[in-house]
């Protein structure tokens, strides 16, 4: 019976099983004929095994007969479909992740940055406002990467640091308010003593 062999992705043949052994057949490689329904191991395959087990390319016997197949078109090889190991392959891209990416807070981040900044509030409101956009940074590269759960960590990560930021920066505009009011008042005060 001849055989069907995938070679790089692609069918060749078909083949007696003394040319799959010429080619260098072993049990990974994968291989089809008529009588099967799809792709298979050749180590999965009767015949062929007992050609790479008994040694039969040596010997040049021909392992038991088999009825001559009708159909001469394999099936299409399909991307799922084990490939034998090869000296290149395509390179794996990242693949989209099923589950939604987690809220990065790297919008909060920066609105607290730019507040922090422009009304010359706290210097410490900085700080915990850029660890969130690290970390929140981070999580795009933890989905596309496929750790749904480290993207979930470094989201609440960035969260928390962005309330910190926010807390900071509240407290901040509150004793801002408190000081000027207070120094309005000492003023009007001393206005009044003199």
């Amino acid at each position: 019976m001849k055989y069907y062999l995938a070679d790089n992705g692609m069918s060749t043949g078909p083949y007696t099983p003394q040319e799959l052994m010429a080619r260098g057949l072993h049990a990974g490689s994968l291989v089809w004929n008529a009588a099967m329904s799809d792709w298979k191991r050749a180590g999965d395959v009767p015949d062929l095994a007992s050609w790479l087990n008994t040694g039969h390319a040596q010997t040049g016997l021909p392992p038991s007969p088999t009825p001559p197949s009708t159909t001469t078109v394999p099936p299409v090889l399909t991307p799922s479909a084990p490939q034998q190991a090869a000296g290149y392959a395509q390179p794996q891209y990242l693949q989209p992740a099923t589950r939604p990416m987690p809220k990065t807070w790297n919008t909060e981040a920066i609105i607290l940055l730019i507040v922090n900044v422009l009304l010359c509030l706290n210097i410490l409101a900085l700080i915990p406002a850029i660890v969130a956009l690290v970390y929140g940074g981070n999580v795009k590269s933890y989905h596309l990467r496929g750790d749904y759960a480290g993207a979930q960590r470094n989201s609440s990560t960035a969260k928390t640091w962005a309330i910190v930021s926010l807390a900071i920066t509240v407290i901040s505009v509150i004793l801002s308010i408190v000081m000027i009011v207070a120094y309005g008042g000492i003023m009007l005060a001393l206005e009044d003593l003199m």
